[in-house]
């Protein structure tokens, strides 16, 4: 049986870490039954959270609901990827991050190592595609 695919917006996450049967809930969806997508621009908000011992934890959270999948790529490369598949420039469909942005999966992995450099460069993203 195929794997249940889950998505949460970044509200979600920030509403599951704040949960009391967070561990209950994220031992559960750590399954064999379902996987959990974590998106870069889940890791890009997350990554806004003020609070840095909130932001390690929701990072933390994320990276621990993700098991050992990629993030989804941006949404503007999604859709880039879809526009060259459809007037044949690329066959094969790319949904994830790819090594131009390790950054993020690093982030993701190791949270605490985010500093004022590296929000700078998540608030510097969001101003651009806004």
């Amino acid at each position: 049986m195929a794997a249940i695919i889950i998505y949460f917006d970044t509200s979600s996450l920030n509403r599951l870490n704040n949960d009391s049967n967070k561990e209950i809930i994220i031992k559960a969806l750590r399954s064999s039954r379902f996987q959990t997508v974590i998106s870069a621009m889940n890791i890009a908000e997350l990554s806004l959270t003020s609070d840095k011992t909130q932001r390690t934890n929701l990072l933390r959270m994320a990276h621990k609901l993700r098991k050992k999948h990629l993030p989804l790529a941006w949404p503007e490369d999604l859709l880039r990827n879809d526009l060259d598949r459809f007037v044949g420039r690329r066959m094969k469909r790319k949904i994830v991050l790819d090594d131009k942005y390790k950054g993020i999966n690093i982030g993701l992995k190791h949270p605490e190592l985010i500093g004022d450099i590296e929000l700078e460069e998540v608030l510097n993203w969001k101003d651009s595609s806004i």
